[in-house]
């Protein structure tokens, strides 16, 4: 069990700390009910939360001690004690500025600024980019594939509103694959650059939640549990639920590397394979 909720009977006296009630027997009478609250000198102002959206207050503007308000009975009405000794403070993020970018209407710019299709998409942290471009260069060499790389930030902030999720990694492939000049150029390859983990909330220590997974709904079943990442290779409009129907459209691969250290050696290795001396000593002569 995670949560319990108690509710009681009590006596409306503030304690220092701001507090919600109410009372459920007001729900079955009518008229005028009043509440009265002791010990409220600190009590600034009370708040009808019952309409979240129509909040209405009542201001404790002389500080006094016995603290009094009515209202209407009838129905039930929720209500918090806010106090200046205990007000929450919402938390502002370190990042307060968003830098513009387009990723939908610059996706399919070559480098002319003409329309190409994208064969190969790279998905990577920012602190690992570079990296991940230089695989991307590799592919673009030896391959001759069109390959763009996206950050993750950039990624979040115009598929998810900033958030991590990975609806938003796969709404940009299915973007791409959706869009493309004709059914046989589309999108091909995906590549996650950065390693996996089954806590995407971080609550293991040394975790690798470096490009998020796709996690199964049973995930509290130690047998029916699993972690996959076809789910960005599914792009078909009734696909993404993982069910044994569903049927991979694009090649999906991961670059396990949980530091930018580890990426630049898989990296290293990649190239190495296309390097003349990793093809050996066996050749053919002709005279």
């Amino acid at each position: 069990m995670d949560y319990i909720a108690i509710e009681a009977t009590r006596s409306l006296n503030f304690s220092g700390e701001q507090f919600q009630f109410k009372n459920s027997m007001v729900a079955s009478t009518s008229g005028i009910g009043q509440y009265n609250m002791t010990n409220a000198s600190q009590v600034s102002e009370i708040w009808d939360v019952t309409d979240i959206y129509n909040v209405s207050n009542y201001v404790n503007t002389e500080a006094v001690s016995s603290l009094s308000f009515t209202s209407v009975l009838g129905s039930l009405k929720t209500y918090i004690a806010v106090t200046p000794l205990d007000h929450f403070e919402p938390i502002i993020d370190s990042e307060t500025t968003i830098d513009n970018q387009n990723i939908k209407g610059t996706v399919f710019q070559n480098s002319e600024g003409g329309f190409q299709d994208v064969d190969y998409i790279i998905i990577t942290p920012n602190n690992m980019f570079s990296e991940a471009e230089r695989l991307a260069e590799i592919n673009r060499v030896q391959n001759n594939l069109n390959v763009k790389v996206f950050a993750l930030d950039e990624i979040y902030n115009e598929f998810s509103s900033g958030n991590q999720d990975i609806g938003a990694i796969r709404n940009l492939v299915k973007y791409v694959y959706d869009n493309a000049s004709t059914p046989e150029n589309r999108i091909k390859y995906v590549c996650l650059f950065g390693d996996g983990s089954f806590d995407y909330k971080d609550r293991i220590p040394n975790n690798t939640n470096i490009v998020p997974s796709w996690y199964s709904d049973n995930s509290f079943s130690l047998t029916s549990s699993f972690v996959s990442d076809d789910f960005y290779g599914m792009m078909d409009t009734d696909e993404g639920t993982m069910e044994t129907s569903d049927m991979l459209d694009i090649a999906v691969g991961r670059i396990l590397a949980d530091t930018p250290l580890r990426a630049k050696e898989m990296v290293d290795k990649v190239e190495s394979y296309y390097a003349k001396e990793a093809f050996g000593g066996v050749g053919v002569i002709i005279l």
